[in-house]
């Protein structure tokens, strides 16, 4: 065999042995297991009522608002998308396009002017920060595979809403709605989701509550955007253009108070049963009812409302006010004097032994001796 020949079949050798290398390279990555403890979303505590309407909130250690994605609203994404990876439906969680016009215009500028991170690799670096130079984003493009891999499209796109800063304390495109328009994501509009997509690479320079000029413009570049690519008809685009930015600036909701804190037991979720619209009603009869009693110094009243046949909680009030004085004091669970509510039961137990209404009885002090120590009762004016 000349050595021409050999030469040849060494370079086919070497190029298959370099392509079987890679592909092995890339299935290992695309299959190989992903810590889950590394995709945990960073939640605060979330109560819900039985409707799914919001009770109450608790924040994270450092007081952000955070909350996983559950649902993958249409206008999201593809806001989403406009703004982040147009290409994300076609690339395996690197995109070569991308990082080859990255790397040209980097080189011809001389420095760092653009990057070539795909959504995927957002994700990636979010959930495991990077190391620095060229292994740190050879590490960032590694997980990034491997996130593709495990999750899938979907999987990827619910991590990276539930991941993402929005600035103003929410983490996460649900409390990102929250925060700036005081409504789930499932229920923003497309102006809406394209704002809060044009946040994502700069929440500080384009806060919205801030500067929402430009906010304004940065939502009509993503509209523009998802209109060139495809990803939202020009339509809506120019409807959405056309709308004002209409913050309307969420607060935590804190709904029955007292019945949350009795709830509470470390779940990140809770579906609670009781019913938020018979709640408010309840409250309201309880605000009336105290006012009509202010007269004789009434402040607090307790009212709970439980289903017999489920034994389910549906409204619980503690208190006239959460935040007037002694407000935090439960009067559902409040130990008290049982007054009056025990003569239905002294009196049968009186026509049980036989004695009659009409018997007198004597009204002087005395000791029992109970389980609990001796007990001297005494009238209520102390006569």
């Amino acid at each position: 065999m000349s050595t021409t020949v050999w030469q040849r079949l060494r370079t086919r050798r070497g190029i298959g042995t370099l392509v079987a290398g890679s592909l092995t390279a890339a299935l290992w990555l695309r299959y190989a297991p992903v810590d889950p403890a590394l995709l945990a979303p960073p939640d605060g505590i979330e109560i819900t009522d039985r409707n799914g309407l919001p009770l109450a909130w608790r924040p994270l250690d450092d007081g952000t608002r955070a909350q996983a994605s559950t649902t993958l609203p249409p206008d999201v994404v593809a806001m989403t998308l406009a703004a982040e990876d147009h290409r994300f439906r076609g690339h395996p969680g690197v995109d070569p396009v991308a990082v080859a016009r990255a790397t040209m215009r980097n080189l011809q500028a001389g420095r760092i002017v653009e990057g070539g991170s795909t959504l995927t690799q957002q994700l990636a670096r979010t959930v495991r920060p990077r190391g620095p130079g060229l292994l740190g984003k050879l590490g960032e493009a590694r997980l990034a595979l491997q996130l593709e891999g495990a999750l899938g499209k979907e999987g990827v796109l619910r991590a990276y809403l539930s991941h993402t800063w929005y600035g103003n304390g929410a983490v996460g495109i649900e409390a990102a709605a929250q925060t700036y328009f005081d409504r789930p994501a499932a229920s923003l509009s497309l102006a809406q989701a394209a704002t809060l997509a044009a946040l994502v690479r700069r929440p500080a320079d384009l806060d919205p509550i801030r500067f929402p000029g430009r906010a304004r413009e940065a939502r009509d570049m993503v509209l523009r955007r998802a209109v060139s690519w495809k990803l939202v008809a020009s339509d809506r685009a120019e409807l959405a253009r056309a709308e004002p930015l209409a913050l309307t600036l969420g607060e935590i909701p804190r709904e029955a108070p007292h019945y949350v804190r009795r709830i509470l037991d470390g779940r990140k979720r809770v579906h609670a049963t009781l019913d938020l619209g018979l709640q408010h009603d309840v409250e309201r009869l309880v605000k009336q009812e105290l006012a009509e009693l202010a007269a004789r110094n009434v402040d607090h009243a307790a009212v709970l409302v439980v289903d017999t046949r489920t034994r389910e909680v549906l409204a619980w009030v503690g208190s006239g006010r959460w935040s007037a004085p002694d407000g935090q004091v439960d009067g559902v669970t409040s130990l008290r004097s049982p007054g009056s509510a025990l003569k239905p039961f002294l009196y049968a137990t009186a026509l049980e032994q036989g004695r009659s209404l009409a018997d007198l009885l004597s009204d002087t002090p005395g000791t029992w001796k109970t389980p609990h120590g001796n007990w001297h009762p005494e009238n209520y004016d102390k006569g």
